[in-house]
């Protein structure tokens, strides 16, 4: 009676098992650096509208300020929604051609008409979603 033996030794199997973890490791810390690094907190969505010619604001110090637009709160529905966006100040960003402006939490992207998901989650809460910076 022939005895069937595995044709590769233990020695042999635990490296291969070693190589495809390390493997997968450096794949999930690749995609981890990318997400963290291209994708940022949502403060609030808003949507400009124009104010009548002359209008005025108050500001927080009762300071009177010309103003062309208001941004007011958007109402969204949840899901993803690809769009183009540039930096227009610290945090802020607008969607091109589009009346919609996105306040982020500590992005530093410097975009100019830059390709993104929007990842809307919901209008309540600390975060309503994610800004990922497509490369």
């Amino acid at each position: 009676m022939e005895l069937l033996t595995n044709s590769t030794s233990p020695k042999s199997q635990n490296n291969k098992m070693k190589r495809t973890a390390s493997t997968l490791l450096l794949i999930l810390l690749f995609f981890v650096s990318l997400y963290a690094s291209d994708t940022y907190d949502i403060a609030q969505v808003y949507e400009k509208q124009e104010l009548p010619r002359d209008a005025k604001i108050l500001d927080n110090y009762d300071n009177i300020k010309e103003a062309k637009y208001i941004l007011l709160p958007a109402q969204l529905e949840r899901g993803n929604y690809e769009i183009t966006v540039t930096r227009i100040d610290t945090n802020i960003y607008r969607v091109e051609r589009t009346d919609f402006i996105i306040e982020t939490k500590y992005c530093y992207e410097y975009s100019h008409y830059q390709k993104a998901i929007l990842m809307y989650e919901n209008s309540h809460g600390y975060s309503k979603g994610k800004l990922v910076f497509v490369k």
